[in-house]
């Protein structure tokens, strides 16, 4: 099982001896060049019958190297890892001490030729035996220690289970391990039997809570150590006794966690495939029993897990070389309240970890389906996609942290955070009063423009807030930065994040939430507008269609005058018909036409009175005119009475018109 393969050596030069023949060991050759000058090459990841182009990691011994000396080391045929080592990128050493960077500044250059050229140079300053590597290294043998360690430790732990469980066996037959953290309540029963998983039977299976279950894993590809750092971290956090955050986790969620899924590359020390050349992270959509075992096991437990109703969440740890920081990969929803959702939990991330980059973090289809530079495999087929579309779980993330550094640094709380009682916990979560000052405006600076080099402690503490974060999305995390940060409270900060998708995403183009984003800005109906938002993202649907009573935009000035215009036509006089006008209509109408009779013929009886004077080109005298006018401004505001006077004067202008043409013809 553990036998040598090509990257494991041993070379000899007088009393210096150089050796990777151990766990995650690598190096391919080494030649003397002067005195104190060694020429190395990295082994491929390579298997009896293929090889491929990944060569970056390397991890080897020096021993019997004379005190106060400075040996210097050129890696001659690197992968190409400029924008590292352009970063400040150093290899690390150990003694007998704990794992550091190399102190003296190291040189790489790119070849014409295309290998990438690493120089390095370190002080010994005892014959003792170092060790050097590409980054902080985490064999499989140290993983197996571990958990053999922390499932000691959690026999001392009160209400705890632990069960360590072999999944499955490898291509090369080593231990695939399955660990399953929780509490004793809410047992069921034993997990029931799953074709060619457990193969010992005396380990027996684990046992079947009534809970979420949030499956970890790491090392899909082996030389991606970071992610083991993190999965470390985690792991200790969940055993840690005194954390009251520690306690909740492991009563409301059953953790199952599979440590190394590739350990025959670990073993290796390969960088990104198996013992067989396969890059493990793109078979999880099919995988085979004989080609993939260690894929088939996990998917195989997964949708158990999935058609139990108990799969809550997936998270594979990983490490990544040509992005900065610490971020997350994660699945495009189809809606925007799953969205919001599936976004939430790295946001919250940003409270618990000063290193994690929440606007480094994709969620675009395209990383769905992207394919590799390397060998041109879809991510279609990593855990992350595969599993989502299988199970239609919301959190299905890849976890990704850069070798060396990131861009940024959270400004975290520096309050001390005491364990709230139930009514702040209600206030933090339970509220759905959302304040549109704090998710209308922009945000205040939240992280410094700087950043240093990271510590195998920067990766545990990641792995510390991904337990932390799962227990604030929740609600019940008695220890939670929500309070202490700028939101205040989880609607705040959910509906913040929403409406910041909203603008940038598809999702706006949908007809409520085009009426959302034109509402918002009007001032008179932000706060109805906001908390319908709120509704729509906590519900998954629309609950307040923003129409009925709702204060109306201020008018403009011309809308003004086209009001009053509109309001001035309404008050003129309606016209009657002959049948509304002879009887047919109601007594108010009847008493109003009287009057226009009265009206009519005490203006005949004044023209008799007063006959008007007669000019020889005039048909109407100036008597008249003010008579026109005065029977204009004594209209009526009713509208029969308005009609009857109109009838009446017509006809006595038609018979002056008459008698004014005959004089004037009989005075020619």
């Amino acid at each position: 099982m553990d036998q040598l393969c090509p990257s494991q050596i041993i070379e000899q030069f007088g009393s210096i001896k150089f050796s990777s023949c151990f766990d995650s060991g690598n190096l391919g050759s080494v030649r003397k060049e002067s005195t104190n000058k060694f020429l190395l090459t990295i082994q491929c990841d390579s298997s009896n019958n293929k090889q491929t182009n990944y060569r970056t990691w390397f991890y080897f011994s020096v021993e019997g190297v004379d005190d106060d000396t400075i040996l210097t080391f050129v890696i001659l045929n690197m992968q190409n890892q400029f924008g590292l080592f352009r970063e400040g990128m150093q290899p690390v050493y150990r003694g007998n001490n704990e794992w550091q960077r190399i102190k003296l500044p190291c040189q790489y250059r790119l070849l014409p030729e295309g290998p990438f050229e690493l120089t390095f140079r370190h002080h010994f300053t005892s014959q003792q035996k170092i060790y050097f590597a590409f980054s902080y290294p985490w064999s499989y043998q140290e993983s197996e220690f571990l958990t053999k360690q922390l499932e000691d430790q959690s026999k001392n732990l009160q209400d705890i289970y632990f069960k360590n469980n072999t999944l499955m066996y490898s291509k090369e037959g080593r231990k695939i391990t399955l660990l399953t953290i929780t509490t004793n309540n809410n047992q069921l029963k034993y997990e029931e039997p799953i074709q060619s998983l457990f193969p010992i039977p005396s380990e027996g299976r684990p046992m079947c809570f009534k809970k979420k279950y949030i499956f970890v894993s790491a090392r899909v590809h082996p030389g991606e150590v970071p992610g083991s750092f993190v999965l470390n971290g985690l792991l200790k956090y969940l055993l840690d006794q005194n954390d009251v955050g520690a306690q909740i986790a492991r009563d409301q969620f059953v953790w199952v966690i599979v440590p190394v899924i590739n350990p025959d590359g670990v073993q290796r020390g390969h960088y990104r495939t198996d013992s067989f050349c396969q890059n493990l992270n793109r078979f999880y959509i099919n995988p085979s029993l004989s080609d993939q075992p260690e894929i088939y096991a996990i998917k195989e437990y997964v949708m158990r897990l999935h058609n139990t109703d108990r799969m809550y969440a997936y998270i594979d740890l990983h490490a990544h070389a040509g992005h900065k920081g610490i971020f997350i990969y994660g699945n495009q929803l189809p809606t925007l309240s799953g969205h919001t959702q599936n976004c939430l939990y790295p946001k919250l991330l940003t409270l618990y970890s000063e290193i994690f980059d929440y606007d480094g973090c994709n969620f675009t289809e395209k990383n769905m389906y992207a394919a590799d530079k390397g060998d041109g495999l879809s991510k279609e087929g990593s855990g992350r996609v595969a599993l989502y579309k299988a199970t239609n779980i919301v959190h299905s993330y890849t976890l990704e942290c850069n070798y060396n550094t990131g861009k940024i640094i959270n400004i975290l709380s520096t309050e001390q955070s005491l364990p709230m009682n139930k009514q702040e916990i209600l206030q933090t979560y339970g509220s759905d009063q959302v304040d549109e000052n704090i998710i209308l405006n922009p945000t205040p600076a939240l992280t410094n423009q700087q950043t240093y080099f990271y510590t195998i402690s920067d990766y545990e503490n990641v792995g510390r807030a991904l337990v932390l974060a799962f227990l604030d999305i929740n609600l019940v995390n008695p220890i939670s930065k929500i309070p202490d940060s700028y939101f205040k409270t989880l609607s705040n900060l959910k509906s913040f994040l929403g409406y910041n998708i909203l603008k940038t995403m598809h999702f706006r183009f949908d007809n409520y939430l085009r009426k959302i984003l034109k509402n918002i800005n009007n001032k008179e109906q932000i706060p109805r507008t906001v908390k319908a938002f709120y509704d729509y993202l906590l519900a998954g649907q629309m609950k307040d269609n923003l129409e009925g009573e709702q204060q109306q935009k201020p008018m403009t000035r011309y809308q003004k005058a086209q009001e009053l215009k509109k309001s001035k036509q309404n008050l003129q006089p309606l016209k009657l018909t002959k049948k509304e006008l002879s009887g047919s209509v109601a007594p108010e109408v009847q008493q109003i036409q009287q009057q226009t009779q009265t009206n009519k013929q005490q203006l005949i009886m004044k023209e008799q009175k007063f006959p008007s004077k007669q000019y020889a080109h005039s048909a109407i005298d100036l008597d008249e005119q003010v008579l026109f006018q005065k029977l204009l401004q004594g209209k009526s505001t009713s509208q029969a009475k308005s009609r009857a006077q109109s009838e009446g004067k017509n006809s006595i202008l038609q018979q002056r018109v008459v008698r004014s043409f005959k004089i004037k013809r009989s005075t020619k």
